[in-house]
């Protein structure tokens, strides 16, 4: 795997862990609104309440989880991104080939070979 991708994977995570945090501040803010719109006073007893969800997410099946072969076809075809990438690897590639076969010897022959002059003698009749 290219550096490139596990610098971009690891910033997906990064971005994943950030948006649970933020998901997670917004579900305690709606709590505490909650509180506050069910009970107009200072109620300590009620500040310590936790309310619970009573609508939980549904377990991903097998269906759910691409295999790895379509998400990369996929990601290939919906992400111009990635293919510029593999277009730019392979002229790369093609540029260490070029780079290869300079640094190799070079020989070139020369031959030479001097015309000689012939008199041709025509009988005349």
């Amino acid at each position: 795997m290219a550096h490139l991708d596990v610098v971009s994977a690891e910033s997906e995570v990064a971005a994943g862990q950030r948006d649970l945090v933020i998901a997670t501040t917004n579900v305690q803010n709606a709590r505490d609104h909650a509180k506050e719109v069910v009970e107009q006073k200072n109620d300590p007893d009620l500040d310590m309440a936790r309310i619970e969800l009573t609508t939980q997410m549904p377990e991903p099946r097998d269906a759910d989880v691409p295999q790895l072969e379509g998400a990369l076809s996929a990601a290939l075809a919906n992400r111009p991104d990635l293919r510029e990438a593999q277009t730019n690897l392979q002229n790369q590639n093609i540029s260490v080939s070029y780079t290869r076969n300079n640094l190799r010897p070079n020989l070139s022959t020369l031959a030479f070979t001097p015309a000689r002059a012939c008199r041709v003698i025509v009988p005349r009749c």
